[in-house]
């Protein structure tokens, strides 16, 4: 057994492991430029590049309109099919329907003079190109994962982390101001971005105004229900990951807010947790649907599931203890944020673990789930609004938390029992 192990380790599949440490290096860079612009910025700038990191994430829940996920879809088959020059072409439409939802945000943020999670215009405007230049990385990227080379992606993620940690730093060290912060990190991004699309257009052997005239004129031709529906499961999940900091974002006072979002970043790590582990979990899932069945696939999602719960629970407690004693030695000026961590810790082991929702999508029960988010969603504004709009009142920090933390029970329960419903109805249809 230990030589058949031995012997399947091509030097293709011992280069691909890589990929995984990479990765892992790349997310972790990430972690380490927010816990260095907390420790470099004053309590409000670090509200406003909080708050601007907000705005450029939730601009990637657009997904120029749903079109970037069906480039995930699609690109993979198009580039076994050797239809180059058609992915080109649909690598360059996201790209231009992302400027132009960045430019159409931007230009009625500076026009209206709109204020958006404590933010001026000029800031929200700031806040769309930095999500501009992060949705142009992951179109450009789209290729090298749709190929087959996840080390060629994870290091071409190393290098942008790398080098927006080390330009945002010395723009943060020389100015102190978020503004100069994120527009650096947006620039860096936006080169790294121009740079792996231009080798994909050198690809196509076609000159690059035609390329871009051949994208412009077949928008038409573009599958857009679907992209519109893709765009809807992608909005869902971010409205459910995200609404406690919007409702934070709006209604808490800057400083507050500071450190509402310096304790956010062990969900950010959670996150980025759960990506690593479902590259390898997913699929593990997805083959043990196609082989063996939905009831299968069932028990392999739940058993991830408790097992992780279980995991995470064990180790959240000396992660507790690390945090609270690294805010105390290392960012003195948090102290607020030590009495969010465990319910933070707790909503990070509930979304690492929650694989009830890979089983639905997987076995094609998105749309019951899609409809019990949606309800979530709902419920979720009714409870943000009586929570946080009390005339008069200033709202607490835990009071957004523990919103935070309602929300992610809620959504971790549901999707559990709809897991555990659609599989008894499966295997009853199935008796019968």
């Amino acid at each position: 057994m230990v030589r058949h192990l031995l012997e399947s380790l091509t030097p293709t599949r011992l280069t691909k492991l890589w990929y995984f440490p990479l990765l892992a290096l790349g997310m972790g860079l990430v972690f380490v430029r927010l816990l260095l612009m907390a420790r470099m910025l004053s309590l409000q700038e670090f509200a406003l590049y909080s708050s601007g990191i907000l705005i450029s994430s939730s601009f990637l829940m657009l997904a120029c309109l749903g079109l970037h996920s069906l480039l995930q879809r699609e690109l993979p088959v198009m580039v076994l099919r050797r239809r180059e020059r058609s992915g080109i072409v649909l690598t360059i439409q996201c790209a231009l329907i992302a400027t132009a939802c960045a430019a159409a945000g931007a230009g009625v943020a500076l026009i209206s003079g709109v204020s958006l999670a404590g933010l001026s215009a000029t800031m929200v405007a700031l806040g769309l190109l930095h999500g501009l230049s992060q949705q142009a990385f992951l179109i450009a990227t789209t290729e090298s994962r749709s190929r087959g080379e996840p080390v060629r992606y994870a290091l071409d993620n190393l290098y942008r982390s790398l080098l927006m940690l080390l330009a945002g730093s010395i723009a943060t060290y020389l100015t102190a101001q978020a503004v100069y912060a994120l527009l650096v990190e947006a620039i860096v991004s936006l080169l790294i971005s121009a740079f792996l699309l231009r080798h994909q257009l050198l690809r196509a052997r076609l000159p690059v105004l035609a390329i871009f005239q051949l994208a412009w004129h077949r928008l038409r031709m573009v599958k857009w229900p679907s992209a519109f529906t893709l765009m809807t499961v992608g909005t869902l999940a971010f409205v459910l990951l995200n609404a406690d900091r919007w409702l934070a974002a709006q209604w808490l006072v800057s400083v507050d807010f500071a450190q509402y979002a310096f304790a956010w970043t062990v969900l950010m790590a959670a996150q980025a947790a759960q990506v690593m582990i479902n590259t390898t979990l997913y699929p593990m899932i997805a083959r043990r649907f196609a082989s063996s069945g939905s009831a299968t696939a069932f028990k392999m999602g739940a058993l991830a599931s408790l097992a992780l719960l279980c995991v995470g629970a064990l180790f959240a407690l000396p992660a507790w203890a690390v945090f609270d004693y690294a805010i105390q030695k290392w960012y003195p000026a948090y102290m607020q944020a030590r009495s969010l961590l465990p319910i933070f810790l707790a909503i990070a082991v509930l979304r690492i673990s929650d694989y009830w929702s890979t089983y639905l999508v997987i076995v094609g029960k998105e749309m019951p789930l899609l409809l019990t988010n949606l309800m979530l969603i709902c419920m979720s504004l009714v409870l943000g609004w009586l929570v946080f709009q009390t005339p008069g009142a200033r709202i607490e920090l835990k009071q957004a938390a523990y919103f935070a933390g309602t929300l992610a029970l809620a959504g971790y329960l549901c999707a559990a029992f709809l897991a555990f419903w659609m599989n008894r109805r499966s295997s009853t249809h199935q008796t019968v």
